[in-house]
This record gives C-alpha cells, structure tokens and sequence, in this order.
C-alpha cells in the first residue's frame, strides 16, 4: 500500500499491472486486515495492460491493522511505517521486497551496468528507503528527477546491487 495503494478515510484501494505481485498483495491483505474487499481487473486504456483493482469500500479492519498508518495520506507525505521501522530484519525485509516490486525498476544502463531505481513522490519516504536499505549494507542515493516531478533513489555499481540481490531482492517478476 505504500508503493501502489491509496486509503481514504472511507474507501482504499490498490492497483497493479503485475498479476503475481497483485495476488500476493490481495493474499497478505487478506491475512493481516481481512474483511469485505472487491477484485477486479479491466484494460488500460493508454498502455494495453491489464490493470489488476482491490478496491475496499469500508476502511474500519484497516483503521486496526499495520495499514492505520496510511489513512489519509497523499502520495507525497507518504513515509516507511512505525511498525516497519520496530520491526524486525524479516519485516523490513518483506517491506523492502515488496516496496521496489511495486515502484522499483532494475535498468541495464548505457554503459551495461545494472542499476537498481525506486520512483516516488514522496521525499521523506525516499531518504526512508535510502536509510532502511543502508540496514541492509545496500547504498542508495536520492535524488529528484525533475522531469518525471518524482524523487528516486539510486543503487548503482556492482557492489550495491548484488548486496541488494543478495540481502532483499524482489518478490517475484523482478527478481527472475
């Protein structure tokens, strides 16, 4: 939720191209907060993609879960949770895995190194990122990209992408 979901004080929602990742968040939506939730998948219009919807209609289950934190923020004041922060390696770890799966991009640059960036509108939750993944032994720099209006934070050179490998990973598409 943090990477692709959005909660209002009435309704949230998640949204995905990557029908494995959607599965996986619908699963552990299903296991942590429970509740009645809609699934629904429709046609993007501009790319062709299928686009994969959670759609809740009643934040009360989310108001006592982990996700309470989320409630009525915008993309831009998002932050890593409290409960991220106390919890343990395996927790950051999920939270790491999950967050670069959603927004994160693995990119084969011009000179044919790997690169590993994480996109989001969020400042705070861009030097977040770059602090949890130093937990890791992963450096990242965050810079602005002012033409996409968005913050990232960049892994690069060998060393740093295999302790990423290595040490998080991705949950699923990414990581083959």
């Amino acid at each position: 939720f943090v990477s692709e979901g959005w909660c209002s004080s009435k309704r949230a929602g998640f949204n995905n191209t990557d029908k494995e990742f959607f599965d996986e968040v619908v699963r552990a939506y299903d296991a942590i907060v429970g509740g009645r939730r809609h699934v629904s998948a429709r046609r993007n219009t501009t790319s062709g993609r299928m686009l994969f919807e959670l759609d809740i209609h009643n934040t009360e289950r989310i108001c006592a879960s982990p996700l309470a934190s989320q409630l009525g923020l915008r993309a831009a004041s998002k932050r890593i949770p409290e409960t991220v922060w106390r919890g343990a390696m395996g927790l950051k770890r999920a939270f790491l895995m999950a967050l670069f799966e959603g927004d994160g991009d693995l990119i084969l640059d011009k000179r044919s190194s790997l690169r590993l960036d994480y996109s989001t509108d969020s400042l705070g939750l861009a030097e977040d990122v770059q602090q949890l993944l130093l937990e890791f032994g992963v450096v990242g720099h965050v810079c602005t990209d002012r033409t996409r209006n968005c913050h990232k934070v960049l892994v690069t050179n060998k060393r740093n992408v295999r302790a990423f490998a290595d040490r998080v990973g991705f949950l699923g598409t990414k990581q083959a």
